[in-house]
């Protein structure tokens, strides 16, 4: 932040006084500056302005820089090791997961694999070349929406275009309006960087906010009508080839599937608001079941934690800790299941 503190003290103070002198030159009452003269005075006053616009957007998009992808406190990391990393897919593709309604794909032909699950209970036969088009198609469908979603909406913006949820850009009209807001009201309030970071910082967070509000409105709305058309797909289909009922189960487990992919969105939705945490003590349980719930959104289905464990004493921890201990559970546990793992895959060599 070398340039912030160099510009912020010496080019935005000094630029600030000049305005200030020429202003001053064209609003008071002299009877001995004539009409030229004020309006030269103006024009410089409009120079000067712009220049100290100009300075102000250089500096605003090196804090944005820092503010956006810091590797150290950056939202971009954050977004990428608390949401991206698997979390959300696994949150999205767990609905249908256990409900039996999407396979995975086969590591060396990339196609997915016959739902076997369904195959075997129904006991197909007639009907089945077209059945597993329909469920491998389903399975894809929710896996490239999924992806849709993890690599291009929940990712940050500060060009255009792009398909982004996070916009930091300085060309829409939200983020316009509070920039605009806040070199108007407050510019004059800056003596040195700290203060010009301080207020950078103020309005980021509010487009912060007004991301936030959008992308949990954007799950509430599209994501949801999204998967409900991808069912509704999915429920024609196999009806079409419903003879004699016999995919009653198959269709039950679909209608269902509506209810709890909408409890799912709903979950992942409030992950995007800022929770004062810090103002909340947990106990230690509180971040064991945490990180077991990260864990279990994180790898397939058919690996679940069982754990038992005995707490001796109750003790309450300040809520700035919590994320520190979900963060250690939560790789205590991931390396348990590594090397379960490499155990079983020597035991099959």
């Amino acid at each position: 932040m070398g340039i912030c503190k160099w510009l912020c003290n010496k080019k935005i103070n000094d630029l600030k006084q000049k305005t200030s002198d020429e202003y001053n030159m064209i609003t008071y009452s002299n009877d001995n500056i004539n009409f030229e003269d004020k309006q030269e005075y103006k024009k410089k006053h409009i120079t000067l302005d712009d220049q100290l616009r100009k300075i102000f957007r250089e500096l605003l998009t090196e804090i944005r820089q820092e503010y956006l992808f810091s590797n150290e406190h950056g939202l971009d990391s954050y977004l990428s090791t608390r949401i991206r990393h698997g979390t959300i897919t696994g949150q999205l593709r767990k609905t249908f997961s256990d409900l039996y309604l999407i396979t995975t794909k086969d590591s060396k032909t990339d196609i997915y694999l016959d739902n076997r699950y369904w195959i075997k209970k129904l006991s197909l036969e007639k009907n089945l070349p077209t059945f597993n088009t329909i469920m491998n198609n389903f399975s894809k469908d929710i896996d490239d929406y999924n992806t849709l979603i993890k690599n291009s909406l929940i990712q940050i913006k500060i060009d255009e275009p792009a398909e982004a949820l996070f916009d930091f850009t300085f060309t829409s009209h939200f983020n316009i309006y509070t920039i605009n807001h806040y070199y108007s009201n407050y510019m004059n309030e800056v003596d040195d960087y700290k203060d010009f970071i301080g207020y950078s910082i103020d309005i980021f967070q509010v487009i912060t906010e007004n991301n936030l509000k959008l992308i949990r409105m954007y799950f509430n709305e599209n994501v949801k009508t999204y998967f409900l058309n991808l069912l509704q797909r999915l429920e024609k289909e196999i009806n079409e080839i419903n003879q004699n009922n016999q995919f009653s189960v198959l269709l039950n487990n679909i209608r269902r599937s509506r209810t709890e992919i909408q409890m799912t969105i709903d979950t992942v939705s409030s992950w995007f608001e800022t929770k004062k945490r810090e103002d909340v003590n947990f106990e230690i349980k509180d971040a064991i079941d945490t990180s077991k719930e990260i864990i279990d959104n994180l790898f397939s289905s058919s690996i679940r934690l069982n754990i038992n464990y005995k707490i001796q004493y109750n003790e309450i921890f300040q809520g700035k800790y919590f994320i520190s201990f979900v963060d250690c559970f939560k790789i205590f546990f991931e390396n348990i299941i590594e090397y379960e793992r490499k155990k079983i895959i020597s035991m099959l060599m």
